[in-house]
């Protein structure tokens, strides 16, 4: 069922909720000495054992920590290193008591500080370390002209969700 200010969007590529929910970056300062490069996993179960409930909310996103790669699979916190969390405005006090914990994220200890928060704006380069496209064929297969298909595909969603700040259902 749907809420005040939602409605449905159908698309060849699946179905989604339109809200008048804004979604922002809760950023938090976070200071230590590094991380492993792949701390995606181990962040999260850090931050779940403050926050349970970001178990519970699928639509909720936690970014990886930025840094400067340093030896053999690590990365070098900086000045600039946050731990992120995109989440409706609403779900913000939920989120308020990660500040000044002290997190192990596999074996490393980090320090949270006090968050900044910012609105998300429509952006017209969108970058990702990995994009996984359910049921998509591996381009080695594939002939020429169905890879430009499929691109020209994944473009269109990909704007077409950035436009509408959509949420996939």
């Amino acid at each position: 069922m749907l809420g005040d200010g939602e409605r449905r969007r159908s698309t060849p590529q699946g179905e989604y909720k339109m809200t008048g929910t804004r979604w922002v970056d809760v950023e938090f300062a976070v200071t230590g000495t590094g991380l492993p490069v792949d701390h995606g996993y181990a962040l999260f179960g850090a931050l779940c054992r403050v926050v349970p409930q970001l178990h519970e909310r699928r639509s909720w996103a936690v970014l990886p920590i930025q840094g400067s790669h340093a030896a053999a699979g690590l990365i070098h916190l900086g000045l600039r290193s946050r731990v992120t969390l995109r989440l409706p405005v609403d779900a913000i006090p939920e989120v308020v008591p990660l500040a000044g914990q002290d997190l192990v994220v596999d074996g490393h200890r980090l320090k949270i500080g006090v968050p900044t928060i910012s609105v998300l704006r429509p952006a017209s380069v969108l970058k990702a370390h990995i994009v996984l496209i359910a049921n998509a064929l591996d381009p080695r297969e594939e002939e020429p002209a169905q890879r430009a298909s499929f691109q020209k595909a994944v473009e269109a969603r990909v704007r077409s969700v950035a436009e509408d700040g959509a949420e996939l259902v």
